[in-house]
């Protein structure tokens, strides 16, 4: 059933890696154009970060229920279900002008796409072996950045047209990659062989037997998930919450208009793919997900405290520093969410706790796009980024808190 031709793997890969590529475009097409969003609408900055904390919410939400379905049916058409309808949403957005329908329409937006990556680790850890799914994993997180860096510098292009236009670019994406997915992936299951076996439901606990007999609960006490938990709410407070509000940063602290500011953004992604590689580097060495994380929280608590000095003398240099913050960030999300699921194979519930582990992210997510500007407006960027320093090394303690149970755990495999 697993993938052993080297093409076929890389083009497996190449495959994942544009669909999530379209998922992040989709999925940061508002966050991306957010403040002109805002002044067009004439509504203020807290207002329209309700609807990226809407998507953000009802993604994590998703989550929960998408790791169970991705356990339980066949994962690739749940993806396939998922780009679609949020390519289609997109759409729909570039027609509405009313800040609170675009809330109700970025929260169904959101819970789509919760139906992606859940399935998708379930399907690769299927499909590939342990060391190629952890290539893999790395690759389609790097498309998840690409997706990024696309957005950063085709979104300024759009809005010379519009915003709306921005929505339907975005959405082209999205609808392409429905495509390629739909064709190639039913290619990919019949020369496989790939027979999907669930692992959650009625049949499922009737065929279990040694490690998928045993619940979860118990599993995530004893490989000591809960502080990392609370590890993956900050990971997912700085990251998406710094992602959100750079461009708004750099228009308020160096006079540059809101869509120069978005693409002097387009640092975010590209310090993100070096941070995945940085702990993949780390992992290789260390095989151990929990202190690889740790590390790169450091490099983040680091850049954090740093750019509380140097923030607002030198837009190359808080640049820099601010993309190093963030991007770190995507390297504690590539252990915690990418690689911590596989680990859970003999138990059968990959999508489960993939599910799991990413709305917990998502938790932090949402709660930084609406916080952050309200701290911002009341208290000013200065405290804010103090408080940036205080989550990186918050989660750099969590992570180490949660080391002992999680290095027994891996020792057993």
């Amino acid at each position: 059933m697993k993938l052993d031709n080297k093409k076929r793997i890389l083009f497996f890969e190449i495959v994942c890696c544009f669909m999530y590529l379209a998922s992040y475009v989709c999925r940061y097409s508002y966050a991306s154009m957010i403040s002109v969003i805002a002044g067009d609408l004439g509504v203020a900055d807290s207002v329209a970060g309700l609807v990226t904390s809407g998507l953000f919410i009802s993604y994590g939400a998703g989550q929960l229920i998408s790791g169970r379905l991705g356990d339980r049916f066949k994962p690739y058409r749940l993806v396939l279900l998922g780009i679609t309808c949020v390519s289609v949403i997109n759409i729909i957005m570039s027609a509405v002008s009313n800040i609170w329908i675009m809330l109700a329409l970025w929260i169904v937006n959101g819970f789509f796409h919760s139906l992606l990556w859940p399935p998708l680790v379930r399907f690769m850890s299927d499909l590939l072996t342990s060391k190629d799914y952890a290539n893999a994993v790395v690759i389609v997180c790097i498309g998840s950045q690409c997706g990024n860096i696309l957005v950063y510098l085709g979104i300024p292009l759009c809005l010379s047209i519009g915003w709306r236009f921005g929505f339907i670019a975005c959405a082209g994406v999205g609808i392409a990659a429905a495509v390629i997915w739909g064709l190639y992936m039913s290619h990919a299951v019949k020369v496989s062989g790939y027979v999907f076996r669930p692992t959650v439901g009625a049949d499922a606990k009737k065929k279990s037997t040694g490690d998928e007999a045993l619940p979860l609960g118990p599993i995530i006490v004893a490989t000591g998930m809960l502080p990392m938990f609370a590890a993956i709410v900050l990971q997912g407070t700085l990251r998406d919450g710094v992602q959100t509000w750079m461009p708004k940063f750099i228009s308020d602290n160096f006079s540059v208009d809101l869509k120069s500011s978005i693409l002097y953004s387009v640092a975010l992604p590209i310090f993100a793919v070096g941070c995945y590689w940085l702990a993949s580097v780390i992992q290789d060495k260390v095989k151990d997900e929990l202190k690889t994380a740790a590390c790169i929280f450091g490099v983040g608590a680091a850049a954090a405290t740093v750019m509380n000095f140097v923030a607002g003398r030198s837009i190359v240099t808080t640049i820099i520093v601010m993309a190093f913050m963030a991007g770190s960030m995507h390297g504690v999300n590539l252990m915690l969410i990418s690689r911590v699921p596989h680990r859970y194979a003999r138990y059968g519930k990959v999508s489960t706790v993939s599910g799991i582990v990413n709305s917990f992210t998502y938790v932090g997510s949402a709660a930084s796009t609406y916080l952050f500007p309200l701290i911002k407006d009341n208290f000013g960027w200065t405290v804010l980024m103090a408080i940036w320093a205080f989550i990186a090394v918050g989660g750099t303690l969590f992570c180490l808190l949660s080391h002992r149970k999680w290095k027994r755990f891996i020792s057993e495999e």
